[in-house]
């Protein structure tokens, strides 16, 4: 009886870790989340890039403006990333 009372209380310390250990991680890609969002917001964009980016490739304005954002505001270098695409 012993044996299963130590076997049960083992298994429930697995289970305890390995769902803190999947807070953690999700907490972690959480924070990564928001420091790379804050970093894109930083970033100034042009409206006429935006709305080159939207005519001439089809992409809707958030979209358009994030691939400037990602590119550090460089309308010419979002457009030659989505030409290499």
């Amino acid at each position: 009886m012993k044996r299963f009372v130590a076997e049960r209380e083992l298994e429930e310390l697995r289970v305890e870790t390995a769902m803190a250990t999947v807070v953690e991680v999700g907490r972690q890609r959480d924070e990564k989340e928001k420091a790379e969002a804050d970093r894109l917001a930083a970033v100034e964009v042009s409206k006429e890039d935006v709305g080159v980016l939207m005519r001439e490739f089809g992409l809707e304005e958030k979209t358009a403006e994030r691939r400037i954002r990602e590119c550090g505001g460089d309308a010419v270098k979002a457009i030659q990333a989505l030409l290499e695409e």
